[in-house]
């Protein structure tokens, strides 16, 4: 048993990273953490190889992962689970719960609002199993961001240098939109069926109440089907006279629906206005009864159009549909509260 005092009284062991500063630990850190990870933590496609995505932060600061996100903590980081769900891994040192006084057992679940921390010579990670918000203090590094070789794509027609390369990569990593044979088809338009695909893998891929309703999607298949089913299950996705038209190319007034339908049913930030959506030249083309939502997509820069123009019907690329979806994630998910874990 470990006693555990108030964090950052005076008998206090548990100091947290933030009460160290100076370059000497973090360069003894950077030795560390490299002979460990050299050994232990590899991954397809992310492994640590630097230190230059090692984060800090000097309070409990809010940190989001998405399932199956890692983040890798040391000595003197704290860790506060807000909700979903994670486990721990400890490749070395102990990490005590400081909430309930006791050691940490490697491959341990976190229990929600109970505070970890990562005593001397700690290196241990953090994996989330399902969409995840807590708190984070000292260092840390967010290793689905790390890559072995930055300047490396893994798809062969998706380059480091074009701006949808970090959404490619996340969008991918997370299994959400695949590739072939080492081609990502960035400029490929992406069907209804795909989008609604992804939207069902991104909350977890949960069993529909009831078998789908629309008469045009048996030849999908049945995990195809389950998505299409779950949103218009959630009304996320409505159809008309029966039919889902799933081989249609999406547009983008589409997705701009099915987003803020999607974000509304889950409790999402809702504010919006029209000053943005009054500057494209091309909003009269935006279909009756979808102004709301793509006035919220174009205030949140979810879209941005170009040269003053949304394309609202136009149809969207997998490089763009993967580049909103990234944006709306990074930029709403913390405020969703209600999302199945």
């Amino acid at each position: 048993m470990v006693n555990a005092f108030a964090a950052g009284g005076a008998d206090d062991p548990l100091i947290t990273r933030s009460y160290i500063e100076g370059a000497t630990y973090k360069a003894s850190l950077t030795e560390t953490v490299l002979s460990v990870f050299s050994d232990t933590f590899v991954y397809p496609t992310n492994r640590v190889n630097s230190l230059s995505s090692l984060s800090f932060a000097t309070t409990f600061s809010p940190i989001r992962m998405g399932r199956n996100d890692s983040t890798v903590i040391f000595q003197g980081t704290s860790f506060t689970l807000r909700t979903g769900t994670a486990s721990i891994q400890i490749t070395q040192g102990e990490v005590i719960n400081v909430t309930r006084g006791t050691v940490v057992p490697s491959g341990s679940n976190l229990i929600i609002n109970e505070r970890y921390f990562a005593t001397e010579n700690v290196v241990a990670n953090i994996t989330a199993t399902s969409m995840l918000s807590g708190y984070i203090d000292g260092y840390y590094i967010p290793v689905s961001f790390i890559v072995e070789n930055p300047s490396e794509s893994p798809f062969t027609d998706v380059s480091p240098t074009v701006g949808y390369y970090d959404a490619v990569i996340w969008a991918s990593s997370k299994g959400l939109v695949l590739g072939h044979e080492g081609r990502f088809f960035p400029y490929d338009n992406m069907s209804r069926a795909a989008f609604v695909l992804i939207m069902w893998r991104i909350m977890g891929q949960p069993e529909p109440l009831a078998a789908p309703i629309f008469s045009d999607i048996e030849h999908h298949g049945p995990i195809v089907g389950k998505a299409i089913a779950w949103a218009n299950e959630n009304g996320i996705i409505t159809g008309s006279q029966g039919r889902f038209f799933p081989d249609n190319s999406i547009t983008r007034e589409a997705i701009a629906l099915i987003l803020w339908r999607f974000n509304n049913s889950k409790g999402g930030d809702s504010t919006a206005d029209a000053v943005r959506f009054n500057t494209f030249t091309d909003r009269n083309r935006v279909s009756p009864g979808v102004e709301e939502a793509m006035s919220w997509v174009t205030y949140h820069e979810i879209i941005r159009g170009a040269n003053n123009q949304m394309t609202p019907q136009g149809t969207a690329t997998r490089a763009a549909v993967v580049l909103m979806l990234h944006r709306y994630v990074t930029d709403f998910w913390s405020n969703i509260e209600s999302i199945p874990q």
